[in-house]
């Protein structure tokens, strides 16, 4: 048993602390550890236990890898070999956009040397250019995104299952 000291009110004498963090929950403290972001990645590391082969790089969504994960409310990030696209939804906020950003370069630096291309794609652009054309390739070609429709038998985020993708 830990016996607080009284001339020391943050004194644990030497004793573990634990707290516990549940994913989708995680509190600001324990996010401010790791900026920009967490990405998870699949597979292990390299120890003097286990050894991991390289693997090339893999194109990589940050939510499910399909047309249907994107909407217009948020903003999504697809990581490709050559190129790193940020999609502006068009009812994303400034916040979520200046974010992604962050975590845009922070994927750059690491993973692909700094030297990776940034495209920036905003949602609801009438004109077609060349970056937006390539990453609607990517998805087989462009489409609109559909409008979200309000149905009374709406879920709350937090009765979703928690899923992670990498």
């Amino acid at each position: 048993m830990c016996r607080k000291d009284s001339s020391d009110k943050h004194s644990f004498k030497g004793h573990a602390v634990q707290y516990r963090e549940v994913q989708g929950h995680e509190t600001e403290k324990f996010l401010s550890y790791f900026k920009p972001c967490i990405i998870p990645r699949e597979g292990g590391v390299a120890s003097g236990f286990k050894k991991v082969e390289a693997e090339e790089h893999k194109t990589r969504l940050f939510v499910e890898f399909v047309r249907s994960s994107l909407n217009h409310d948020d903003v999504f990030i697809l990581d490709i070999e050559s190129k790193i696209y940020q999609f502006n939804g068009s009812k994303s906020s400034i916040q979520e956009r200046a974010k992604a950003l962050k975590v845009v370069q922070y994927i750059n630096d690491p993973y692909h040397d700094g030297k990776c291309d940034i495209a920036t794609i905003e949602d609801g652009k009438l004109t077609a250019d060349a970056k937006s054309e390539d990453l609607w390739a990517i998805f087989g070609g462009f489409a609109p995104l559909p409008r979200k429709v309000v149905t009374d038998n709406t879920q709350s985020i937090d009765d979703l299952p928690t899923r992670l993708f990498g």
